[in-house]
């Protein structure tokens, strides 16, 4: 699928620990409805359902959104040799992974569309990247138009 032309920030019902299906939702340009029906979840020990980072590379996958990152290897590498790039988060699309304001010891994901952050809070205002305490960074790259085989309407897990 191609990117949407511009995103919009999708909220989590407040007290929800739904961030992955709202960030799925933005990143896909549809509603939480339609991801809820087609994600995995499971639940929290709090009872509450939420998705695994799993999951939401799963329906981001069936919906040809992949993550990964390319590498420009200038030189000839081995197997033991470090990996070592600069890379800048601008104009590249990523979910961030940062610590929870609502859960604590709990990771809260939040969508850089490439320009702006959208965090899908209730009780947040969008704000930059510096000012979460960022765990994970994992960059999307949308793969064409043609719909994937499933197309991520795989049964919940």
């Amino acid at each position: 699928m191609l990117p949407p032309k511009t995103y919009r920030t999708v909220k989590q019902p407040l007290g929800s620990r739904l961030c992955g299906v709202a960030v799925c939702a933005m990143i896909v340009g549809r509603g939480m409805r339609y991801v809820l029906n087609r994600i995995g979840t499971v639940k929290h020990q709090d009872g509450k359902p939420y998705s695994r980072t799993r999951h939401v590379l799963e329906f981001l996958g069936g919906h040809g959104v992949v993550c990964g990152m390319i590498v420009d290897v200038s030189s000839r590498i081995s197997a033991d040799m470090p990996l070592q790039f600069d890379a800048s988060l601008r104009d590249r699309p990523s979910i961030l992974s940062v610590r929870s304001e609502s859960f604590g010891g709990c990771y809260h994901y939040v969508f850089w569309d490439g320009q702006r952050l959208h965090d899908p809070n209730p009780q947040m205002n969008d704000l930059q990247p510096q000012d979460y305490d960022i765990i994970e960074i994992i960059p999307l790259t949308y793969l064409d138009e043609r719909p994937l085989k499933n197309n991520g309407d795989s049964q919940r897990k």
